[in-house]
């Protein structure tokens, strides 16, 4: 007999709405203009998109799935609920890590990302950074209390073929797959923005309440 955790994974998947950069989304993007749900279908963005238009999306669960994996997603390490647990590309095992809650912050075109198991938010650091053989700085990606600082304000952006990106407000920088990897456990950082596929994200909305 499966056990009450494995049904509840079974009927949280049939809650899945994808929300990727549409026609829709292409033609309300001035700030103030709220997208509505979708239908559920997965919807290109028109050929030709501005790949630093920003895009509104409306409040509430998410799960955020790269286009190199697209049976995995952003999660917290371990199902971590400490301040300063990584933030990595998990699998099944990662559900309850992998709900956050996308806020905009009124009057703005920014948002937070707020682990639904922890509480706390994904930040950058910016006095920890790295620079790769490229020399582009980069910063790996953490959860840490919510503090409002504008290290977990993020901006989202369409790019091409219903994809968006996750940029870190005030910043060139994205969220990244580190060295292009897509396996369970991957490093999520932010990145010099180079719209290569290991920034290309998609918004699954889930319906799993607050």
């Amino acid at each position: 007999m499966e056990s009450s955790g494995a049904s509840e994974t079974v009927a949280f998947f049939f809650c899945l709405t994808i929300f990727s950069a549409s026609p829709a989304m292409a033609a309300g993007v001035a700030d103030g203009v709220l997208i509505g749900e979708s239908t559920g279908e997965v919807v290109s963005a028109p050929t030709a998109v501005d790949p630093m238009i920003r895009t509104h999306f409306e409040d509430g669960m998410y799960i955020l799935v790269p286009k190199l994996a697209p049976t995995l997603g952003m999660c917290i390490k371990d199902n971590s609920v400490d301040a300063g647990g990584n933030v990595e590309l998990g699998g099944d095992n990662g559900i309850p890590g992998k709900v956050f809650k996308v806020q905009r912050i009124p009057n703005t075109s920014r948002y937070t990302f707020t682990n639904r198991n922890s509480g706390m938010s994904i930040e950058w650091d910016p006095l920890v950074t790295e620079v790769d053989e490229t020399a582009s700085p980069a910063s790996f990606v953490t959860q840490q209390p919510v503090t409002g600082e504008m290290n977990q304000q993020w901006v989202i952006e369409e790019i091409d073929s219903g994809y968006l990106q996750i940029r870190a407000c005030g910043q060139k920088m994205v969220l990244d797959l580190a060295n292009g990897l897509f396996d369970e456990v991957t490093d999520i950082r932010v990145y010099q923005a180079n719209q290569t596929d290991a920034q290309k994200w998609m918004l699954v909305k889930v319906n799993v309440g607050d």
